[in-house]
């Protein structure tokens, strides 16, 4: 039996890209990189479902700063 699976580690800001299709670990290279929704998990009649955002400052969020 074979199954097709992949991995993607991309950290926190798999959440914003993907507007919560797919869950992330914490890791993340530059804590102020600018995180969006890729384009294709957007677009009219579908929203991004977070606006742009850095690591940090969607850690801060997280953690009630």
């Amino acid at each position: 039996m074979t199954s097709a699976a992949f991995i993607v580690n991309t950290g926190e800001p798999l959440r914003t890209w993907n507007g919560d299709r797919f869950v992330s670990v914490k890791h993340v290279a530059n804590p102020d990189y600018r995180i969006t929704c890729i384009p294709s998990c957007f677009g009219p009649g579908n929203p991004a479902k977070y606006p742009p955002i850095s690591y940090n400052q969607s850690q801060a969020v997280v953690q009630g700063e």
